[in-house]
């Protein structure tokens, strides 16, 4: 099998930076190609929510599901990706309910990828509400609680997807993490029951039962695989979770993190074990023109009047919850990121090249006078980007790729900063940038943060 190009797609900061979007280019864009894709999960687990919206309006929020599925292409969960049963079911039944005349999605999972039981949702729900005002933003979804449960204990209570099959075997190991392990968890967490509902449920005996058949409906959906052994694929396109920031080793922001690896690491070993050496493999570092944090957590750059200024953002997605609050906002620090990318790239190997994508241009605009509102700003520019769009084409993500010599110009509208010149310190090889046109030809100007209020 020779595998015709890699594309990793990262996102470069605390998550929600587009990179469902790029997924889905990169789909489209290997099969205009002649190529048959195939998207891998290298990281995270249900937790994620990857945005795709399509031409002809069709609009999902993927966990599980990689963000090529509308263009029927396949998933694979690797081993570094933790599966959900339970929500990936849910996620399943809503898809194929949304979209009954799209292909069924077809997705693999590595026999080795470790599995969340409700157990470990509801410990991490119950532990994030104690918490209070300290809370660590978690998901709610039983991410970190998972991998504790697998390591802790010379991994007694550990569950695999190759321990799914024995349904017998798995009931019982169910209930010794009830009977055992749960306790001793509680014990652990500090955990006082102030939910008695939810607490409650962690001791019904009913539940090892009821996730056991979850299990067969997720087995019945899933083919279980390993990488190697998919054959007959020439574009693999890596879909990672979460961001650079957000990364287990990333100390600065602890304990607000996810534990794992969110960057190149889990990707260069999944191609390492590939028995060939792919033709192209390229690093795509995702980042919104801004930044964006969901839940607690350190945010140096946040800035609160940041989305009143800008009445073209709209997150969809980021929907206030119980779990992480309100979406928070602020500007895009050059010199963080250029550090923060160039650090994981040095984990790259395989002649990997290195690319930039930029999304939510559009959302640098104001809808109504959004030229005469930045007139002033642009006339004191020494560069800024014209982006011509087709009123004929009305995407929900257009793209168009720009060679590398124009990343300063890019990075002057899109960053604000026109005295940088980031192109001498990242060296990246292509710049991606998305938008959603309104038709028509417009500027993009942003104003310069260092005069913004930061309260």
């Amino acid at each position: 099998m020779t595998i015709e190009e890699v594309k990793i797609v990262i996102g470069s900061n605390f998550g929600d930076e587009g990179k469902g979007l790029m997924t889905d280019h990169f789909v489209l864009d290997a099969h205009e190609r002649g190529l048959n894709p195939l998207v891998v999960r290298h990281n995270g687990g249900a937790q994620a929510g990857h945005t795709v919206e399509l031409e002809d309006g069709s609009r999902f929020v993927f966990g599980h599901l990689g963000s090529g599925t509308f263009r029927g292409v396949p998933t694979f969960l690797s081993r570094f990706f933790i599966s959900n049963p339970l929500l990936f079911i849910d996620e399943l039944e809503s898809y194929t309910s949304q979209n009954p005349n799209k292909p069924a999605p077809v997705v693999f999972v590595d026999p080795q990828g470790l599995v969340t039981t409700p157990f470990d949702m509801l410990l991490n729900q119950i532990v994030e509400e104690e918490r209070g005002a300290s809370r660590h933003g978690s998901c709610g979804r039983g991410f970190n609680e998972t991998i504790r449960r697998s390591e802790d204990y010379n991994g007694k209570f550990k569950i695999t997807v190759e321990d799914l099959s024995d349904t017998y075997a798995l009931i019982l190991k169910l209930q010794n993490i009830q009977n055992e392990y749960v306790p001793m968890r509680i014990k652990t967490l500090g955990i006082r029951g102030d939910d008695p509902i939810k607490y409650s449920v962690l001791t019904q005996g009913s539940i090892p039962s009821r996730f056991a058949m979850d299990v067969v409906k997720f087995l019945s959906e899933v083919e279980i695989a390993s990488l190697p052994s998919l054959a007959g694929y020439t574009s693999l396109i890596f879909e990672g979770a979460q961001g650079l920031l957000l990364d287990k080793d990333n100390t600065k922001y602890f304990p607000h993190l996810t534990n794992s690896n969110t960057g190149v690491k889990n990707a260069m070993t999944l191609i390492s074990e590939l028995g060939v050496e792919p033709v192209r493999v390229e690093a795509v570092y995702t980042t919104r023109w801004y930044m964006t944090r969901h839940g607690a957590g350190q945010f140096d750059q946040e800035n609160f009047s940041f989305k009143d200024s800008y009445s073209a953002i709209e997150d969809r997605t980021n929907e206030p919850n119980e779990y992480q609050g309100t979406l928070r906002y602020g500007y895009l620090d050059i010199e963080t990121w250029v550090n923060e990318v160039n650090s994981d790239f040095a984990h790259a190997h395989y002649g990997v090249r290195k690319s930039i994508a930029v999304t939510c241009l559009n959302q640098a605009l104001k809808v109504e006078g959004a030229q005469s509102a930045f007139e002033d700003q642009i006339k004191n520019w020494d560069s800024y980007v014209i982006y011509t769009t087709d009123p004929q084409a009305i995407y929900a993500a257009d793209f168009s790729v720009c060679p590398a010599s124009s990343f300063p110009d890019i990075l002057a509208a899109a960053f604000v900063d026109p005295t940088v010149a980031p192109i001498d310190r990242v060296a990246v090889d292509t710049v991606y940038r998305s938008y959603t046109p309104y038709g028509g030809e417009v500027e993009i100007a942003l104003p310069d943060w260092r005069k913004a209020d930061n309260n």
